[in-house]
């Protein structure tokens, strides 16, 4: 007796997708590359809690972390490496890539060139994206991608962090204004800007944006952060200090919890014996202001201090600024 293979690609839509949702998610996964048909009617049927990318110079990694039909976690990684010649081919768009995969990692062959990877990488992303129900995304990238499909079909991040990058004025205002990011990264990347510092929107809960000398001071007392960690900016005053505290004092900064910012470097060079001269009219203007100083160490590096309401901050004052709420 002969048994006639099972053509699932010709089941109609709706008992094609009953079939899938009882596959191996890996399984599942693989028959989307060989059927435009099993493509779409596999549309939500995985569910991700979170989907992130990695985008390095030799690492160019997708990982989803997702859930079985028993409510069970599990991870897979969908990676741009080398892979063994004469390995099966799947097709992406129109290229067929030779691929290796096990049950929980699916090698695509990587190029020589890096624009290619890259738009493999597109690619795959526009595939996996159809497929699954995503909670949460995350990417970790050294490369501008603001034109690829991660930026275009994902506005909001649970963590971003951006590394070695020269942005635009656009994209930065897009970056920090437009999109929702629990957690943003800023290392060794900044907007280039020709006329000096300007005004952008601080939103996001966790905010860490390295030097900015990009960034004016009047950003960080309209900020709407939870945390924000700055590095060094050279165009600070004393001034700016004092206002900064003025704002927490008359009940702004609602959702802070904490602020860090490192002091200008020729304030450093000129302090020979470590007295930290510049914070003391910043002590100073504390008496014009609606708070009381409730705790203070001998050599002044610490300050806590109270408001009406009652709420209170500790300040750490030396060759950085550190405002925690209590």
């Amino acid at each position: 007796m002969t048994t006639k293979p099972f053509l699932l690609w010709k089941l109609p839509h709706v008992a094609r997708k009953q079939v899938l949702d009882y596959m191996d998610p890996m399984e599942l996964i693989f028959l989307t590359f060989m059927s435009k048909h099993i493509k779409y009617s596999a549309f939500g049927l995985l569910e991700a809690d979170k989907f992130s990318w990695t985008v390095m110079n030799n690492l160019k990694v997708i990982e989803v972390i997702s859930k079985d039909r028993t409510n069970r976690k599990f991870k897979m990684n969908f990676q741009i490496t080398q892979v063994p010649p004469n390995n099966k081919t799947i097709k992406l768009k129109n290229r067929k890539i030779p691929f290796k995969a096990s049950k929980k990692t699916f090698n695509l062959k990587s190029e020589k060139n890096e624009e290619d990877n890259i738009s493999i990488l597109d690619d795959l992303t526009e595939h996996l994206l159809v497929i699954f129900k995503i909670a949460e995304y995350g990417l970790h990238s050294e490369f501008n991608l603001f034109d690829s499909p991660i930026f275009k079909n994902t506005k909001r991040f649970s963590e971003l962090q951006l590394n070695n990058q020269d942005l635009t004025v656009e994209h930065t205002r897009t970056l920090l204004e437009t999109m929702e990011i629990d957690f943003l990264t800023l290392y060794l990347t900044r907007p280039k800007i020709k006329k000096g510092p300007e005004d952008f929107q601080l939103k996001h809960n966790i905010m860490k944006l390295g030097n900015i000398d990009w960034l004016k001071f009047s950003s960080v007392l309209n900020m709407k952060c939870e945390e924000l960690i700055l590095g060094r900016m050279n165009h600070i005053t004393q001034k700016d200090f004092s206002d900064f505290v003025r704002v927490w004092s008359e009940g702004g900064f609602e959702n802070l919890t904490s602020f860090y910012v490192q002091v200008p470097h020729v304030w450093e060079q000129r302090d020979i014996d470590m007295s930290y001269l510049w914070r003391n009219e910043v002590y100073e203007s504390f008496k014009s202001m609606d708070l009381t100083i409730v705790k203070a160490t001998r050599n002044g590096d610490e300050k806590t201090i109270q408001r009406n309401d009652g709420k209170r901050a500790e300040i750490l004052f030396k060759n950085f600024f550190k405002f925690k709420v209590l």
